[in-house]
């Protein structure tokens, strides 16, 4: 997926530190969420996908 977003863990990281998680609950923390986000961009359409589909269901619907 090209247009994906990076995820920041070291920002991340350095975020919840400073609010007063340790190194090993900031990490852990930020390694989920990043996880997590990849796991639902895995999931997402790209407009490629949804013109494709389109033209299925346009072909399927002119050809019956």
């Amino acid at each position: 997926m090209g247009n994906a977003v990076a995820f920041d863990t070291y920002a991340a990281i350095k975020r919840l530190k400073a609010a007063g998680f340790d190194e090993v609950q900031a990490e852990a923390l930020s390694d989920t969420i990043k996880v997590a986000q990849d796991a639902r961009l895995d999931e997402l359409a790209t407009k490629r996908d949804i013109d494709e589909s389109k033209a299925d269901i346009l072909n399927s619907t002119l050809s019956h």
